[in-house]
């Protein structure tokens, strides 16, 4: 019997959840995308560096599937992540003013979620906020 053994590159950080995706293809199961804008720099000029991903683990599908329900009125969700193997990928502008121009963007496995801000309120995945995170956003506006 053969055994690998892998290094992971993980990155983890803070930062906001954009937008979330289910995506159904003909073949295959079902699965979740997002969009991460991980926060870096100083407090107050931080930058935002976009992130697209999958998503992986049953308690982060957990979470995402709560976060889905909220995120239509709420612009305000930040999270803490744990990306695993953040890579560059190629892309060629299909429309706009750089159609035919060549692009790169981050992609990577969103593998867990630690905790959950709506409205500057922390909500812990096994906490019983948990299902109030729609009734929270929607306080918010």
């Amino acid at each position: 019997m053969t055994s690998y053994s892998y290094y992971d590159l993980l990155t983890t950080g803070v930062g906001y959840l954009d937008w979330i995706k289910e995506e159904q293809p003909e073949q295959g199961l079902p699965f979740w995308k997002v969009r991460v804008s991980a926060l870096s720099g100083r407090i107050g000029s931080e930058t935002r560096t976009k992130i697209y991903c999958t998503v992986h683990g049953t308690k982060t599908i957990q979470w995402i599937e709560k976060l889905q329900e909220a995120l239509p009125y709420t612009r305000n969700i930040r999270i803490s992540f744990c990306i695993a193997d953040v890579d560059t990928e190629l892309y060629y502008a299909q429309k706009g003013k750089n159609t035919g121009g060549a692009g790169t963007f981050l992609r990577g496995r969103l593998i867990s979620i630690n905790w959950v801000t709506v409205r500057e309120e922390r909500i812990e995945l096994d906490s019983p906020g948990l299902d109030s995170i729609t009734n929270m956003a929607l306080a918010s506006k």
